[in-house]
Parts: structure tokens; sequence; C-alpha cells
């Protein structure tokens, strides 16, 4: 009973919250106000962190070291000194295959840097007007929510699996140039199917069989150390991510030894043809897998066919390049954060690129805006309405919306006069016309200020 009557009051006192002390409802002024959205709470982002000592690292480094050093004084072993001048070939390559497989992993532990940076560029905007708007709190919850690499236990194991798979294939790489008489012995994976009928010429095939192994390596090398610098700039990386390119790299190798085999079958021989071959599998080798498995389904009917749309009913890209004043060097910036079309960057939210480029934040949203007119009327459309001054979305929102200019640019569109209200309506439904909208009012100076 006690329980129901504390329930009781909870309630009646809950429901006193919405009339005032003699009774009456609010004012529908305050009703009305009660219904505008309130900005967002403030975000602060403070990842639990188990500890783990950072040494781990550097033990795993040091045991690595020490195991290939001390195997070089054994004697029986294929890379084995026999005399101090032969000590500096293999120590360059080891250090080599130490750096080459140290350099993806230091460039990951920079995500601190970059992201306190891009923060402290957000935080110059506090208390202006710009940073009541919606994009504003989106972007500062967004970056602050970013878990940086580093060697806390997140990491760590990952770190250490990336860069033991990495140094055991730069060793292989740099390393095996000391034991070319090992390939006078049958392999299965090196050799295929000529080692059921060996030959004088075995030997020179696997070592050909290992050259294909090794620039699938060099490929797959390029490859991951290429998409870490674009998943760091992205904020895109997760402890996930390396056990991926891990994986990437192994599956990069015995993909190149099947393909290897595979041209052998069908006489394909030379040594620059199979060195592209290699190469370009360590590049994609999901892609070379995707496309013989597609071709060989299709050709023993596994299921059925379908062919690609005709190019005629596909969609015509967008390019960056059609919009005013964006360079090559401006379009390569903005491919580095992923934006590689003009839909793209129609919806990407302006304060998350201004703090990783040095461009005005204006400018961003003049791109922005820009873009989002040409998703919309495409490349023809884009060109007429410039003709009429026309360059943005907002500019054609003010066009559509007045009367007396609406016939003009909805011939320009070949759009019936009729129906610009309900475009009009279609672009302010539009939740990044909308947002865009409410960063580009809260920048333009007040009435005062512009007099002033």
């Amino acid at each position: 009973m006690a329980a129901l009557e504390e329930k009781t009051i909870a309630r009646s006192s809950s429901a006193s919250d919405f009339v005032d002390d003699d009774g009456s409802p609010p004012p529908a002024e305050q009703d009305e106000q009660s219904r505008v959205p309130e900005p967002l709470p403030p975000f602060a982002f403070t990842p639990t962190r188990r500890t783990m000592p950072r040494r781990i690292i550097g033990l795993t480094l040091g045991i690595s070291v020490v195991a290939v050093m001390v195997t070089l004084f054994i004697p029986g072993i294929p890379w084995s000194i026999s005399s101090p001048k032969d000590y500096l070939y293999p120590v360059v390559a080891l250090l080599l295959g130490l750096l080459l497989s140290l350099v993806p992993v230091l460039l990951c532990l920079v995500q601190t840097t970059a992201r306190s940076r891009q923060l402290l560029k957000l935080d110059s905007l506090e208390g202006l007007p710009g940073s009541g708007t919606r994009y504003f709190q989106v972007a500062k919850i967004a970056i602050e929510s970013v878990n940086p690499v580093s060697l806390g236990v997140d990491y760590t194991l990952p770190l250490i699996t990336f860069f033991i798979v990495m140094l055991l294939s730069c060793l292989m790489l740099l390393m095996s140039s000391f034991v070319l008489d090992s390939f006078a012995h049958p392999s299965f994976l090196l050799a295929g199917m000529r080692l059921v009928n060996p030959t004088d010429a075995l030997p020179a095939y696997q070592k050909g069989t290992f050259v294909v192994v090794t620039m699938a390596f060099v490929g797959a090398y390029v490859y991951s150390l290429g998409r870490l610098l674009d998943r760091l700039n992205n904020n895109d990386l997760y402890p996930i991510s390396f056990y991926y390119y891990s994986a990437r790299i192994i599956i990069a190798c015995f993909t190149a030894i099947v393909f290897r085999h595979a041209a052998d079958s069908i006489y394909i021989e030379g040594t620059q043809p199979l060195v592209l071959l290699g190469f370009v599998t360590g590049l994609a080798p999901d892609l070379f897998i995707l496309a013989m498995a597609r071709r060989a389904f299709q050709s023993i009917k596994v299921f059925g066919s379908k062919t690609d749309p005709d190019p005629q009913f596909r969609p015509a890209a967008l390019p960056l390049l059609m919009l005013d004043d964006l360079t090559k060097e401006k379009i390569d910036r903005l491919g580095e954060l992923g934006i590689d079309s003009a839909q793209v960057l129609a919806c990407q939210n302006p304060f998350l690129i201004w703090p990783r480029l040095p461009y005005d934040l204006g400018l961003i949203v003049d791109w922005i805006a820009e873009a989002q007119l040409y998703a919309l009327v495409k490349e023809k459309g884009l060109s007429e309405l410039r003709k009429k001054y026309v360059t943005d979305i907002f500019d054609l929102h003010v066009r559509l919306a007045d009367q007396e200019s609406c016939a003009e640019v909805a011939g320009v569109l070949e759009l019936d006069p009729k129906s610009a209200p309900a475009l009009v309506k279609q672009i302010e439904d539009d939740q990044s016309f909308t947002r865009l909208k409410e960063v580009r009012d809260a920048l333009q100076p007040k009435r005062g200020e512009a007099s002033a």
C-alpha cells in the first residue's frame, strides 16, 4: 500500500507541473516555446581505459630482434653468418625489415594529436552564433567520441598482431636472398602441380613463385599503408582494422600463389607479367577472387547470371570538377576525407570538414550548397541556372519561393510553374538542406552588426 501511495503522489506531482498555481493551463505562447527542440546537452566522451603495461610493445620488439639475430649465428641455419665480413647485409636487411614493419604502427599513434587539433579548432567557435547549430553539436560529439589509437588494452594486441605479420613478411622479402639454396627442396605451395613430375627446372619455378608472393606482399603493403592514412584522417580506425589488414596481407600472398600456378597452367611465362600479376593481386586480392569466382559460377550455371544495367539508364556521375573554384588540389584534399563526388559532399557536415581543411568555413558551406544544387539539377540544369545567377541551392530556393521569378527558373528547369511550390517543399524537407541553412543563417551577421 505504501508503494502504491508513493506512485500516486508521484503521478499527481508530475501532472501538476503542466498547470499553473491557479489551475489554469499555461499560455499558448509557452506551449509553442515548449515545442521548440532544445539544444543537445554538452557531451564529454571519457572512454574507460583498462591499464596494460606499455612495455609489452618494446618486449615484443626486443624478442623479435634477439630471435632473428641469434639465428644468424646458429650453424646449420641457411642464413647463418660464417665470417664477420658477412655481418653487414643481414643486419641491414633486419633493420630495414624492422623499420618497414614499424612505419604503419607509428603512423597510427598520431591520431591523438589530430583529434586534439580538430577539437581545438571547434572550440575556437564557442560562444559564436554558429556554435548553437545542430551541425556544430553533432560534429563536437562525433570528434569527442573518437577513441584514438594508443597502447591501451583495446589496441595493444591488434597492433602486435599487425606488427608481427608485417615483420615476418618484410623479413621474407629482404632475407630470402640469403637462402636461395633452399629452393632446391620441393614445396607443395611453391611448386604446385610441378611437384608431381619434378624436373631440373623445379628450383627456378619455385623461385618464380616466391617472387610473385613477395610482389603480392609489396602490393598489400602499399595498399595497407595508404588505407591506414585515409582511415586515420577520417577518424575511422578501430582495433578490428589491424586484424583486417593483417588477414589481407596473408590472403594476398596465398592468392598470388594460386594465380601463379593458374598462369602456368595456361602457359603464361615471363618475369614481367608475373611480377605485375603479383603486385596487382596484393593491391586488390578480393577483387581478383570475386571476379574469378563470378566467371566460374556463371560458366557452370551455378546461379542465374544478371546483366549489368544498360549505360543509358545508369545514373550519371557527379564529379566535383563541376563545382566553382574546386581545383584538382582541393579535390584531392576532399578525396582524403572520402568525399569523391558531389552527392557525397552535398550530405556533409561543414563542422566535420572545416577542422581538417585549411579553408574558410563559409567557403565550405558554399561548396556544400552548390553540391546540393548540382545533385538536384545535374550538369545541364546547373549550367543553365548559372546564366540566371543561381549558383547554389539557397539561390534556387529563393527564386522558386518568389512568385515573380518562379516562372523564369521553372522554365530553365523545364518544370511547370505550378509545380514550383511542391519543389520548394521538397527542398525544405531535405534534412541536409535544413541543417545547412541553419549554419548559413547563423553565420550571417545581424543587421545591427552589419551597419556598424
